[in-house]
This record gives structure tokens, C-alpha cells and sequence, in this order.
């Protein structure tokens, strides 16, 4: 399967974090990935 694009969402309680959602050719949620404000980084 072939990434077709990276949603990038800032989650309005925590605008300094951010997460990158990963999607794929049929629409198909690839994964996830981001960091929170504190330094952590978010995987899925």
C-alpha cells in the first residue's frame, strides 16, 4: 500500500502538539505519529 497523503491535526486544548495521521491509496488509516509539547513522541 501506497501512502497517498498526511493529515496533520493540532488538538485545540494542546495546540503545541501535533499529530500526523497517515493514509493510505484506498483510504485506509496507515498509522500514526507526532510529538506533545512535552518532548514525547506519539506512535500508532
Amino acid at each position: 500500500m501506497k501512502l497517498a497523503k498526511i493529515i496533520t491535526v493540532h488538538p485545540v486544548n494542546q495546540p503545541n502538539d501535533v499529530k500526523y495521521i497517515f493514509v493510505g491509496e484506498d483510504g485506509s488509516r496507515l498509522g500514526e505519529a507526532g510529538h506533545t509539547q512535552k518532548g514525547h513522541l506519539l506512535r500508532g
